[in-house]
Parts: structure tokens; C-alpha cells; sequence
């Protein structure tokens, strides 16, 4: 039996620096991705405490006849009591907060991910099944 051609092993394939830094961004920019994504998860998850914690303010408030009743507040490591009223500021402008820190990250991960894209575009279209640049997750 004949061999339709010589078969090149993977440890045979050379890469050019250039392409090293490519494989190279590719990784750093997947980490990066990965910790984009915890941190959104970990925001959204403040995000949504924060409006539960409003929402049972709210409801404390319709139900207690004194607006200047102290309400503790963590903060940090320490409770911090303040008026509703006070509290109702806080939340809010954490809120607003979150939400921009959110969104900002949203676009910073896009932009990671168009140009994850490329690049696995790129070395794809050099190396083939050679490389493997499939996150485990997507």
C-alpha cells in the first residue's frame, strides 16, 4: 500500500514568530475574556441584590408611619444606620454605578471577542487542524 503523500506531524509544523504572538494574544485575550465574564456575572448579581434590597425598602416604608426611622446599611465591612430616604440615595447612585460598570464591560468583551475572531480567522486559515483555538465554553 502506497502513501498518498508525506504526512507532517504536529510537532513538525513550524511557526514564525509573528504567528507565536498571534497564538500568543489569542491566549491572552481568551483569559481576559473569561475574567470579563466572571466580573459581569459577579456585577449582575450586585446589580440584582441592590434592586431586591430597594424593593424591601419600599415596601418598609409604606408600611412605617416615621419617614426619619434609621435603616442600617452595609457598607464596606461596617452597618451604617441612615434615614430611608438616605439609604434610597445610596442604592440608587449604586444602581447607576453598576450599571455603567456593566455596559462598559459589555463593550470592552465585545471588542475581545471581534478580535479573538480574527485572529482565530487568521491562524485558522495557516494552520488548519493543526491548531486548536475552540473555547471550552461560547
Amino acid at each position: 500500500m502506497k502513501n498518498a503523500g508525506p504526512v507532517q506531524s504536529d510537532s513538525e509544523v513550524h511557526i514564525a514568530l509573528e504567528d507565536q504572538k498571534k497564538i500568543n494574544e489569542f491566549a491572552n485575550l481568551n483569559a481576559k475574556r473569561e475574567d470579563l465574564k466572571e466580573s459581569i456575572k459577579t456585577k449582575e448579581a450586585e446589580l440584582l441584590n441592590i434592586e431586591e434590597a430597594s424593593e424591601q425598602l419600599s415596601m418598609l416604608e409604606l408600611m412605617t408611619d416615621n419617614s426619619d426611622e434609621k435603616v442600617p446599611y452595609f457598607m464596606g465591612e461596617v452597618y451604617v444606620c441612615q434615614t430611608m430616604e438616605e439609604t434610597e440615595e445610596v442604592l440608587k447612585k449604586e444602581m447607576e454605578r453598576l450599571k455603567l460598570a456593566v455596559e462598559k464591560e459589555k463593550k470592552e468583551l465585545q471588542a475581545v471577542k471581534s478580535r479573538m475572531d480574527d485572529l482565530k480567522t487568521n491562524l485558522y486559515a495557516k494552520f488548519g487542524d493543526h491548531i486548536n483555538l475552540e473555547a471550552s465554553d461560547d
